[in-house]
């Protein structure tokens, strides 16, 4: 009667799989694109239900394309709706990442943390284990996120996403890259170059993206400067800002290694515009000091003086020790260049400060991942003595309870043995009793 249900089953979830395929390659081809496919989906919205998932998918596009200020108005739209509420959390969490409050961002994901392994596969499920490893990359644990990472890429690899394996190598770059190790770096975002699918743009040339700057940091400059221009153009393509604009600034660094300062100023004044107009603070005071630095070394120091006093103003207001010091060392360096050496070396103290604080919570938190690993070390080698002792008991309960029943089968049997002979044994014992008194009797008669 239900011939036909395995075949209806199996035509849905292709359905399904197709509509998902078609999103992702609306939501990497263009900004434009995304954001058209976002409002079909939420004109065709009826049910609850699907009002959540165009939601959901206009949270996705933001994020993607670094759409900053977009994103904080939607989550505040979306602030009413309880079926959006782990993503609100998620995507909350990445604008205060994005602002340098790095503690307020882990303060917010730790619910998500702890109900991970209750999530559903999915969107939020994938970006919340990226958003959880890159958070542990800037709280100074490189080796917790390389650990989640590679557990990552061995789930993205077994369930066929190749898209999240590519995302996590590039980001296990970007480890690398924090450790120094450029040919380590250089062969992750390789790898996550040949394994993203072709309409995956945005995650390709994020990959691009990384190889130029292994290639710069390996002294391979112009392979390094063609990849990113090819990178630059894509993102610019697909007016994806906040890609444009690491790419613009990527491009102004390399300019400057190679001593082409007037050359490098550009690039930087583009990445510092589009970052501004993208909001994110972290990444503003990171184009400000890259900017400052060249600015000195063109000798604009006016311009390079009030740009510095902004980046300290703002470093302050985050929680990054990392920012903090990189502002303070560039103020140090212009303010000398100007000859104000007072000032100069007074920055310079703050940026000493600021690095032994950087240097004090990175062992805080190594300290921390340290003693928790051994606290579920030792949970896990108690859970195993107590499982040793439970199967050891149980084996000796099930050994005994065999050994009963062989007793047991041996006193039935026994019992039926004994039930068996003992009638013989008595119908034999009266033949011999009538013979012994026949014998008598003979005896008698022959006396």
């Amino acid at each position: 009667m239900f011939r036909w249900l395995p075949g209806l089953l199996l035509a849905w979830g292709t359905a399904c799989a197709q509509a998902e395929l078609a999103w992702q390659r609306s939501l990497h081809l263009s900004y434009a694109e995304a954001i058209e496919s976002v409002a079909r989906a939420q004109a065709a919205a009826v049910t609850p239900a699907e009002r959540d998932e165009a939601a959901r998918r206009a949270l996705e596009v933001q994020a993607l394309y670094g759409r900053h200020a977009e994103l904080a108005a939607l989550l505040r739209e979306l602030s009413e709706r309880p079926g959006l509420a782990d993503e609100r959390l998620l995507y909350q969490a990445r604008l205060d990442m994005l602002a340098g409050r790095h503690a307020e961002g882990a303060r917010l994901l730790e619910p998500l943390r702890r109900k991970f392994v209750r999530l559903p596969e999915g969107p939020l499920r994938r970006e919340l284990r990226l958003t959880l490893a890159t958070l542990d990359l800037h709280l100074g644990q490189p080796e917790d996120a390389t650990r989640e990472l590679n557990r990552i890429v061995d789930a993205a690899r077994e369930a066929g996403d190749l898209e999240l394996a590519a995302r996590a190598f590039s980001a296990l770059g970007a480890v690398q890259l924090e450790m120094f190790d450029y040919a380590a770096g250089l062969a992750y975002y390789q790898q996550a170059l040949r394994l993203a699918p072709a309409w995956a743009l945005q995650t390709r040339e994020r990959a691009r993206m990384g190889m130029a700057q292994m290639h710069h940091m390996l002294g391979n400059r112009r392979e390094a400067l063609a990849l990113l221009d090819t990178a630059l153009a894509a993102f610019h393509r697909s007016q994806n800002l906040r890609a444009e604009a690491d790419a613009l600034l990527l491009r102004g660094f390399f300019l400057s290694r190679d001593g082409q300062v007037q050359a490098a100023l550009e690039p930087y004044r583009q990445a510092l515009a589009l970052r501004e107009q993208l909001g994110g603070d972290a990444d503003v005071v990171n184009a400000l000091t890259h900017l400052c630095g060249t600015l000195s070394d063109a000798r604009l120091l006016s311009e390079a003086l009030s740009l510095c006093e902004r980046a300290t103003r703002m470093a302050e207001a985050t929680d990054s020790q990392s920012l903090r010091w990189d502002a303070y060392w560039v103020s140090a360096e212009v303010q000398a260049a100007a000859g104000d050496f007072r000032l100069a070396y007074e920055h310079q103290q703050r940026a000493t400060r600021a690095l032994q604080k950087h240097a004090r919570l990175n062992l805080v938190n190594m300290t921390g991942a340290m003693r928790e690993r051994f606290d579920t070390d030792r949970q896990r080698q108690e859970v195993e003595r107590l499982t040793t002792q439970l199967e050891d008991a149980q084996a000796m309960r099930a050994q005994w309870q065999r050994i009963a029943a062989v007793l047991g089968l041996l006193a039935v049997a026994l019992a039926g043995v004994v039930a068996w002979r003992w009638p013989r044994r008595g119908l034999a014992a009266e033949p011999r009793a009538q013979a012994s008194t026949q014998a008598s009797l003979n005896s008698a008669s022959a006396l």
